[in-house]
């Protein structure tokens, strides 16, 4: 699995090296940060969350410009596929997707 780009990306410099809040995160050559994304931001954080607590991902919050922020009241992998997945996570990506955009 990890000879895919992507899941050796996420897993090994994602996950492993940090290398997002490094700011050492590229695509195509190009440095990758929240403060200098210039498409609209979502992003879901978690409340109970063992593998990633919600102090984690805070900072990232900081550096971004403008992100709508959506705090989850579950964990990680009830995120996605917990009883309360569709409230917590699906409906509000779903909605914010759906809405208009500045």
């Amino acid at each position: 699995a990890l000879d895919n780009p992507i899941v050796s990306e996420m897993l090994l410099g994602w996950y492993a090296d940090n290398r997002t809040m490094k700011q050492q995160w590229q695509v195509a050559g190009h440095t990758i940060t929240p403060a200098t994304l210039k498409v609209p931001l979502w992003m879901c954080i978690t409340q109970n969350d063992v593998l990633v607590p919600t102090a984690c991902s805070l900072p990232a919050v900081g550096q971004s410009n403008g992100a709508t922020v959506h705090m989850a009241n579950t964990g990680h992998v009830g995120l996605v596929c917990g009883r309360k997945a569709q409230e917590q996570f699906y409906r509000p990506l779903i909605s914010w997707l759906q809405g208009p955009r500045t």
